[in-house]
């Protein structure tokens, strides 16, 4: 099963994955490395099924880290230093 990662869309943006629902854990997707390293985990919602909804989602994480940084850019232009 392909999934689109979403997990780390601000540094690595975007990526396809292959792998299998856990079958314990219905929210949590696996991949199994070939190389037989570790395993990789990816619990709901950063794995999706369809990529428009993995861009919707990758795309609230951008409006909200803009967000943040203006709130942080008022606080450091709102310094008086004395």
């Amino acid at each position: 099963m392909n999934v689109w990662i979403t997990k780390y869309a601000l540094t690595q943006g975007i990526y396809k994955i292959d792998g299998e629902r856990s079958e314990s854990q219905p929210n949590m997707f696996v991949r199994i490395k070939p190389s037989g390293g570790p395993h990789e985990y990816y619990h709901k919602p950063y794995w999706h099924e369809r990529k428009a909804d993995a861009l919707r989602h990758a795309d609230s994480f951008r409006l909200k880290k803009i967000a943040s940084l203006k709130r942080v850019i008022a606080k450091l232009e709102g310094l008086k230093f004395r």
